[in-house]
Parts: C-alpha cells; sequence; structure tokens
C-alpha cells in the first residue's frame, strides 16, 4: 500500500472510531515505526488528527476541531434538538446565514419546509441539502475548499458574506463565554 493509500485508511479508520493507538496500526499496515509516524505527522501536520500519548486523534479538544465526517455522527440527538429549536426561530420570507458545523446541519429537515427562504451559506452540507429545493433561493458563498470543514473559506467567502444582509445567522463554535465566541481554527473564526 502507498503512502497516500495508507493515510487515507487511516484517516477513514479515525473518521469511524475517533481515536486509534500506534501499535495497532503498526499490526495493521505491517509498515515500520518510523514509516508511521511519518503517516501520522503528515495528517496532524495537514490539519486532519491530533497526536494523542500512544496515538492519534480525530476527538476535539481545546486546541484541535475534528473532521466534519467525524463531528455529523457524535451528539446527535443533542445536536437535533438544539437544530430544531433553531429552525423555530426562522420565519417564511426570510434571509438567513447558515454556517459551518454539523449542529447547523441539523438544521435542514426543519428549514427546508419554510416558503419563500432565502439561505446564504459556504458549508458543502447545507448547499447539498437545499439545492434542489423550490422553495428555497440558495446564495453560496466561494472560496478556498477546505476538505476537513466541508466548506469554503478565505478572503472571497469573507467577501461574499460582506455583500449579504440576513435577519439570522445560524454559527456554530466550540466555546462561549458571552459576548465571545471561539474556534480552534483561525479560518473559521474569519
Amino acid at each position: 500500500m502507498k503512502a497516500k493509500e495508507r493515510r487515507q485508511s487511516i484517516l477513514e479508520l479515525l473518521v469511524d472510531r475517533g481515536s486509534v493507538q500506534v501499535d495497532e496500526l503498526l499490526a495493521r499496515y505491517q509498515v515500520s515505526r518510523m514509516t508511521l509516524h511519518r503517516d501520522l505527522e503528515e495528517l496532524v501536520d495537514e490539519g486532519w488528527a491530533a497526536r494523542i500519548r500512544g496515538g492519534i486523534t480525530v476527538v476535539s479538544d481545546t486546541q484541535f476541531e475534528s473532521d466534519f465526517r467525524f463531528r455529523q455522527h457524535v451528539n446527535v440527538a443533542e445536536k437535533t434538538r438544539i437544530a430544531k429549536a433553531a429552525a423555530r426561530m426562522v420565519s417564511d420570507g426570510q434571509a438567513i446565514s447558515l454556517g459551518f458545523g454539523s449542529t447547523v446541519a441539523q438544521m435542514l429537515p426543519s428549514i427546508s419546509k419554510r416558503s419563500e427562504l432565502t439561505v446564504a451559506t459556504a458549508s458543502m452540507p447545507i448547499l447539498q441539502g437545499l439545492a434542489n429545493l423550490r422553495n428555497i433561493e440558495l446564495l453560496v458563498v466561494g472560496g478556498q475548499y477546505i476538505q476537513r470543514f466541508d466548506g469554503f473559506f478565505g478572503r472571497r467567502a469573507e467577501l461574499g458574506f460582506a455583500d449579504f444582509m440576513v435577519d439570522i445567522c445560524f454559527l456554530s463554535t466550540s466555546a462561549l463565554k458571552f459576548p465571545d465566541v471561539y474556534h480552534q481554527d483561525e479560518r473559521v473564526v474569519r
């Protein structure tokens, strides 16, 4: 197995399980410890994962935000409750912005029933979930696509959002200490 394929396989295992230990990966891939450590460092350097004692993880902490594909399967019941409460704040005919995040994405079933709704987003899951609905005008912000967050970022995205006027904006964040919000990645903050 080539290094790129092995790293992709490790990442898929991480997304499925959250974390894995080095010894397990050594047995699975039958490579040297140095080769495996290079693979893991590459995943960490690219922002896909974080090192933990004896292994690697995609579970978020105060310094690291996990991959969207992992987060969308964590705490689903809680996220659904939050998303339903948030969606009740949306009225027909409003213009809203939906940010990145697995909790915001849980709003789609509720808001897709609204009529004459305008939605601005840079989130690929939001875009895909609303693209074929006739009752929603979809405004998409471009920029640099970052797979780990499943959305578009950078100066183009920032300028695109600056052009929109919305009635309400829904964002996910890692932490909140009123009135400030926090996120581990500066690209998301911008």
